[in-house]
């Protein structure tokens, strides 16, 4: 695994959960898991932008 694999392993691991739970506040379960994996794919196509830390509000202002 590359650097950038291994850097959205960690985010996915670490944010989605929380990217989960804020977007099932607005959606049914469904559309809520497809909102949480999109963030994480919108995350992987601009990771070298993405900052080390505070990652939190990039990831939750992504799923709104």
């Amino acid at each position: 695994m590359d650097d950038s694999q291994a850097r959205l392993t960690a985010l996915y691991e670490e944010h989605y959960r929380s990217v989960l739970s804020y977007v099932l506040l607005r959606a049914d379960q469904e559309t809520a898991k497809d909102i949480a994996s999109e963030t994480f794919v919108v995350a992987w196509r601009k990771l070298c932008r993405l900052p080390e830390r505070g990652v939190e509000q990039h990831t939750n202002g992504k799923s709104r």
